[in-house]
Formats: structure tokens, C-alpha cells, sequence
């Protein structure tokens, strides 16, 4: 009898632990979804760099030039032989920034859009991806720039 006593003792205390962990687990998942679903819902200044791991500290020595145009823009930087991704720039319509870049020659592909719903999705179904043709060259000392058009007008 003794043993029947404790075992129903314990049961009676998993009823309220099992509560409180469903009820985390509830929170857990509310926090997620909501954090989710917000992240990064501004659109970072411009100016805003987002760069490589690959990219030594100090290697941005050249200059570039950039005017957004009627839309927001984030124009990245990529290796011309892999296309892999070296350093993404933020612009938000209509402004102008000379952003430190690393010498070499690059690949220039151009994010566009006006919602920003957040690094994942980008702009949305509205996003616009294009790729500029050629290879840009960037040098210390000199200062390219790169003028977006809206992308109606293809430029």
C-alpha cells in the first residue's frame, strides 16, 4: 500500500509540471513565430555594409559611388569567376553614398524593391534581381559610381 500511496503522490505532482511545460513550450513557440515574422522589418540605413567572413579587416581600401533610384537598392559585390557573394550595400530610394570597397574586379548584381520584408525574402514577390553586365574595376585612388535607375527604365 505504501508503494501504491507515493506512486499516486507523484503522478498528482506531474499533472501541474506537465501543465507549466506546455504552457512554455506555448510561449516558446508564440516568441519564435512573433520574432520570426518581424525580423529585421526595417530596412537598414544607407551606407550600411554587410561583408564576407572571408574579407580581411582593413581590405576596403578603393571607393564607389552609388545613387539609388526610385526604389530601394542593395547592390553586392561578387568574385567574377564563383558569383560568390564578397560585400552587399544598403540604399534606401533616391539617396547617395561613396562607400569604401576592396580593390579588384567584380560582378555587380542589384537588389531591388519597395517593401522590405527582411533578409530572407528581400522585398517579396516585388523583388527585382539583376545583374549589371560586365565586370567593374575598382581601384584605390579613383571613384567609379554606379547610378540605379528605377528598373522599369532598365537602367
Amino acid at each position: 500500500r505504501s508503494g501504491a500511496t507515493a506512486r499516486g503522490r507523484g503522478g498528482s505532482a506531474r499533472g501541474p509540471v506537465l501543465l507549466l511545460l506546455a504552457l512554455a513550450l506555448v510561449v516558446l513557440a508564440w516568441w519564435w513565430w512573433s520574432d520570426r515574422r518581424h525580423e529585421y522589418r526595417t530596412f537598414p540605413p544607407s551606407g550600411s555594409v554587410t561583408v564576407t567572413t572571408a574579407l580581411r579587416p582593413g581590405a576596403a581600401t578603393a571607393r564607389l559611388a552609388i545613387r539609388a533610384g526610385s526604389a530601394k537598392a542593395i547592390v553586392q559585390l561578387l568574385a567574377p569567376q564563383s558569383g560568390a557573394h564578397v560585400l552587399s550595400i544598403f540604399l534606401r530610394s533616391g539617396d547617395r553614398r561613396i562607400v569604401p570597397v576592396p580593390p579588384g574586379t567584380w560582378r555587380v548584381r542589384v537588389i531591388e524593391g519597395h517593401a522590405w520584408d527582411g533578409p530572407r525574402r528581400l522585398f517579396g514577390p516585388q523583388t527585382h534581381i539583376r545583374r549589371l553586365p560586365g565586370l567593374l574595376r575598382l581601384v584605390p585612388g579613383e571613384r567609379p559610381s554606379l547610378s540605379l535607375g528605377s528598373r522599369e527604365s532598365g537602367s
